[in-house]
């Protein structure tokens, strides 16, 4: 299959970020006059607050506490400038509270917090409710009803990092705290990329929580042709609801394919981090571990996975899988890593920027619930890097 240049507009978004050893400090820590300082200042609606700061590193079965302090009445949390790297802010106050995962050292880092809301959803198991599973959200621990169902209170709003334990399983996850979460527990690690429940920033449910993961559209018009997408990314046809979805909301799209032009395409995809051109964040991410990629789709056409990466060489290249066709039944794809075309002898999924859903003729695509499978989500912080 011929590759197809995908000219992608991202949004560029700032993402903080932060790293140091296990032990549990306060602050700066004795050799405070040694070290290089940064300063996390917490605001509510612009106002400096008082509030409680902890730092949580990812592991693999659970967050560990790194460090912890409080943010004075300025607002202010002295902390030494490498303890921020690849780990979780938490901050809490009086009803409010607020997160950000950090991905590099910054001298300033600010954390917005906002009310406190309820993590709520439901652990599954091959579509099966999962009882008296422990779900833990930083400190807080529940366990699930006997349909699966669970609460963790007063927890910051947005995307957040959970552990879901059985007898059997430890699985990481990412939930929110704005809409209901389900957690599918699966066989091999696996992370859910995007759910569509909560798309109001057209970033991805990984984005929200890691930074960046912008979606866009992209068709052959930057080439010259004619192919349209019917649907604006912004306007909210784009996303349904209710009978027409799986489960709570999922993507719609109509493409109106130009069959005059050489190489024809449309195509929606998002990025796994920062715009493919940044250096400066995570724009790359390193899916040599992952076996697959899943997604549930239905519409009408033909869709293919298209990975936009730099291989062996540094050379930006796009890796296609073999074409799925479309019907208006619901069905569970996966496109296992042996099927992505792999011609080029400097093939490697060390380099990943972007996940692209292309198809090159007049198709109505519907998705939901894109996963990677073969990775669980608390390596993702290790895994990306600038090239």
């Amino acid at each position: 299959m011929k590759r197809m240049l995908l000219m992608l507009s991202i949004i560029t978004c700032v993402v903080f970020s932060a790293c140091s050893d296990n032990s549990v400090a306060n602050g700066t820590g004795s050799n405070a006059g040694e070290t290089e300082l940064a300063i996390i200042t917490v605001k509510n609606d612009g106002a400096p607050v008082a509030a409680r700061v902890r730092l949580w590193n990812i592991e693999k079965d659970s967050l560990s506490l790194a460090l912890e302090g409080v943010a004075g009445k300025n607002g202010e949390f002295e902390v030494a400038r490498k303890e921020l790297e690849k780990r979780i802010v938490q901050v809490q106050g009086d009803s409010l509270a607020g997160m950000q995962y950090l991905a590099s050292a910054q001298d300033q880092v600010e954390i917005k917090i906002a009310k406190t809301v309820n993590a709520v959803g439901r652990v599954s198991e091959n579509g099966k409710p999962v009882a008296n599973a422990v779900v833990r959200v930083f400190d807080k621990s529940v366990k699930t009803d006997e349909e699966g169902n669970f609460v963790v209170e007063n927890v910051p709003q947005g995307a957040l990092f959970a552990y879901v334990k059985t007898n059997e399983k430890n699985m990481a996850a990412v939930v929110t705290g704005d809409s209901p979460s389900a957690i599918e527990l699966t066989k091999e690690p696996f992370i859910l990329v995007e759910n569509f429940d909560d798309w109001s920033g057209r970033r991805t449910l990984l984005g929200k929580m890691f930074g960046q993961g912008w979606w866009f559209v992209s068709t052959d018009s930057l080439a010259g042709g004619n192919s349209k997408a019917l649907n604006n990314l912004w306007e909210d046809d784009i996303i349904v609801s209710g009978d027409e979805a799986f489960n709570g909301s999922s993507f719609h799209e109509k493409f109106d394919i130009d069959s005059t032009f050489e190489y024809p395409y449309a195509s929606a995809g998002f990025a796994l981090g920062d715009d493919y051109h940044e250096d400066d964040l995570p724009s790359f991410y390193d899916l040599r571990g992952m076996s697959g990629i899943s997604f549930v789709a239905k519409g009408s056409g033909s869709v293919f996975v298209q990975l936009t990466c730099k291989n062996l060489n540094g050379e930006q290249v796009y890796y296609d899988s073999k074409k799925v066709k479309l019907t208006y039944e619901w069905a569970r794809i996966t496109i296992a890593v042996s099927e992505f075309d792999s011609e080029d002898e400097s093939f490697t999924l060390q380099h990943v920027n972007s996940i692209n859903f292309v198809t090159t003729e007049d198709s109505e695509i519907y998705l939901d619930n894109i996963g990677i499978e073969g990775i669980s989500v608390a390596d993702w912080p290790r895994l990306g890097h600038v090239f």
